[in-house]
């Protein structure tokens, strides 16, 4: 009985040690113990917890499963090795482990949270959806679980239950810094820009620091048109988390809008240079436009600034009135953009020779594999150049320009050696690659009052290799 009670006072002693932040003791203590008491599954429990808690997960995971072999009805042990599983990115393990643990005790509502977390990150929201509210029945006002059922009914577009759930965190916990981050981003998808950008605000009084606020508040100015408002917005994340992929990314775009065009392409590199291949990205311009991968847009984007810039050294600075429209999408962003163009800049159909150049891409006509999904965006985009062309003329001409692989950041995995550089030069009947100046003077010409005789034209800038065989 004695031994129990010095048991258990170490124990309390080591449960301060780790409340208190002093992990390393802590731990140093609970090791001790467990040579002197080598079956008792709580102190491989605590152990657990630990060494979790100072990075060590894989060892976290091990102590964990001995608590469990020696103690196989012991939820926490079970809970805490599906939180360490979690952590190792392991959510199909950590999905069983929360199970266990509820089998044990049904009525655990930390577990029914964390087991939504795990089968959202496994893409099972409906499943997730059924664990928070599970939890929520036990806990009502559990903080945690509305959060996340609000941002799983987010993705699953049930809005207006998303809100729900976070206005009952907020009445509980009004200083709950992402859960007004949360409700800005579904206000804004809803169009309460106003209110999305007090919630934005309100996340930022409380926690300054918060990147994504910044990030999403600097996105919403952006689409109000506010784009150097937009650009402080980012910057201030920028200066928070330097290594911000997304941050450089969308500083890039609003750059990009202002026709800082180089400027833009140093923040796009950036972006690329922090994180190459992060996926599931958004690009929001008004058109909420998907692409695969931020790498794509990205790369997609510098092309497209490069082009711009080099129309204008070849033109722009000596024709000032002319608008560069070079929005690197697919058929509905440039459809949509040219609608929203022509709303508002009426005074087009005053100007002498007005002209709109698309871009496509020889993958139309010639068939490539793995091009199909850039093969039916272009060859729509072929289709509304020669549309436009019949509804704009004799006011306004529209033409495109449909190249092949040309030198840019996008095409380098096609040319980053000497050889591969050779093969693809000897592909072309011209022996050679094609540079942006080439598509520029191209686009350029087509400006112009030299084509005042050219509409609803896909003029091939590709060294020969669409014609000659």
């Amino acid at each position: 009985m004695a031994d129990e009670i010095s048991l258990q006072l170490q124990i309390n002693s080591v449960i301060e040690l780790y409340s208190n932040g002093n992990i390393q003791e802590a731990l140093d203590t609970i090791e001790t113990l467990i040579v002197r008491y080598p079956n008792e599954s709580l102190l491989y429990n605590i152990d657990g917890v630990c060494l979790k808690a100072s990075g060590q997960l894989e060892m976290a995971v091990e102590s964990f499963k001995k608590a469990i072999v020696i103690k196989s009805n012991f939820a926490d042990a079970h809970y805490n090795l599906g939180l360490t599983l979690q952590e190792l990115d392991q959510n199909q393990a950590a999905v069983e482990s929360y199970e266990e643990a509820l089998v044990i005790q049904p009525n655990y509502a930390e577990v029914h949270n964390n087991l939504g977390i795990a089968l959202r990150e496994l893409g099972e929201i409906d499943d997730a959806v059924k664990s928070y509210k599970k939890a929520l029945a036990i806990k009502p006002n559990y903080a945690e679980a509305n959060n996340n059922l609000g941002n799983a009914l987010h993705e699953l577009g049930e809005l207006e239950e998303a809100i729900e759930h976070y206005q009952k965190v907020l009445i509980i916990h009004p200083d709950y810094a992402e859960v007004h981050n949360n409700l800005g981003n579904i206000l804004n998808e809803l169009d309460q820009t106003d209110e999305a950008i007090k919630s934005y605000e309100k996340t930022l009084s409380i926690a300054p620091n918060y990147i994504d606020a910044h990030n999403n508040l600097g996105n919403i100015l952006k689409e109000l048109g506010q784009t150097h408002e937009a650009i402080k917005s980012y910057e201030k994340a920028l200066a928070i988390e330097p290594e911000y992929a997304e941050g450089h990314n969308n500083l890039g775009n609003a750059l990009k809008d202002l026709g800082e065009f180089s400027e833009a392409v140093i923040f796009y590199k950036q972006a690329l240079a922090i994180n190459p291949h992060y996926d599931d990205a958004q690009y929001s311009d008004g058109y909420e436009d998907r692409f695969t991968s931020t790498y794509e847009w990205t790369t997609f984007t510098i092309d497209h600034c490069l082009l711009n810039d080099e129309i204008e050294k070849v033109y722009i600075k000596t024709h000032p009135n002319i608008d560069i429209i070079n929005y690197p999408g697919n058929f509905i962003a440039n459809k949509k953009l040219i609608k929203r163009y022509l709303e508002n800049k009426k005074v087009i159909f005053l100007r002498k020779n007005s002209s709109i150049v698309l871009f496509s891409t020889i993958a139309v006509q010639n068939g490539f594999n793995f091009h199909s999904q850039v093969a039916i965006s272009k060859g729509a985009i072929e289709g509304l150049t020669r549309s436009l062309a019949a509804e704009l003329a004799p006011k306004i001409r529209v033409n495109a320009i449909a190249p092949s692989l040309t030198d840019t950041p996008l095409a380098s995995k096609f040319l980053n050696t000497p050889q591969k550089i050779a093969a693809q030069a000897e592909n072309n009947p011209l022996k050679k690659i094609g540079k942006v100046k080439d598509v520029a003077e191209a686009a350029a010409y087509l400006l112009t009052d030299k084509s005042s005789w050219t509409t609803g034209q896909i003029l091939h800038v590709d060294g020969g290799y669409s014609t000659i065989k």
